[in-house]
């Protein structure tokens, strides 16, 4: 059972854990939604100026703990990103299972958070369950011809995918990310790849519906 931890203890805890930031490995662990929102609006950066992105695609590498902004194959931006709470070399199979997909996805959805959720500042929807991932579905018997048929016609149209099945949904990028110094010290996420909400505000204002997402090893 997770305990919310109060905020005034996490301030005096903050000089430790810049320390365990620069010489720990990441670590597993499901953060209290309320923990993590408040520590990504104490230490996130000042707003940047608006990146000058005109056909942008994204790459995320699970192994470096990494999102890279390209621009028609030019280098933008790279981030540190924190990823859902199983082992980061575990693919996305069921529901809950808190493992963050890999695959080739599209942005489906973007939102503008205004009420303090575990999600930060901005919400980016992405494709997944994928064909792949559908195909596979059906072959171990998680899915039903026609959920399978339902996901790829979405996918063909460039549409969310069922969200409800038992594959799983609800996978995105967002804000509200734990990290100090710049680098994030915990997975926490359900599997979603998690920004501070300074970075994921500049990442939001650079993509668009439908720009690429990989997410490799």
């Amino acid at each position: 059972m997770l305990v919310r931890i109060p905020k005034r203890y996490l301030l005096l805890a903050i000089p430790l854990l810049a320390v365990a930031a620069l010489t720990l490995p990441i670590r597993k662990y499901a953060v209290p939604h309320g923990v993590s929102v408040g520590v990504s609006r104490i230490l996130r950066r000042p707003p940047a100026a608006p990146l000058k992105v005109a056909g942008p695609a994204v790459v995320v590498d699970k192994s470096e703990h990494k999102l890279y902004l390209y621009d028609g194959g030019r280098l933008v931006r790279s981030y540190q990103v924190a990823f859902g709470f199983a082992e980061e070399s575990k693919d996305k199979q069921v529901e809950g299972d808190g493992a963050t997909p890999a695959g080739r996805f599209y942005i489906t959805e973007k939102s503008v958070l205004t009420k303090a959720t575990f999600l930060g500042t901005r919400w980016m929807r992405l494709s997944y369950p994928n064909l792949e991932d559908a195909a596979r579905g059906l072959s171990a018997g998680l899915l039903s011809r026609d959920e399978h048929d339902r996901i790829r016609r979405a996918i063909e149209r460039g549409e969310t995918p069922p969200q409800r099945t038992k594959l799983g949904g609800g996978i995105g990028i967002h804000g509200g990310g734990f990290s100090v110094l710049g680098r994030p010290v915990l997975d926490w996420t359900a599997g979603c790849v998690a920004l501070t909400d300074g970075e994921v505000e500049e990442l939001y204002a650079s993509v668009k519906v439908g720009t690429p997402v990989v997410i490799r090893y």
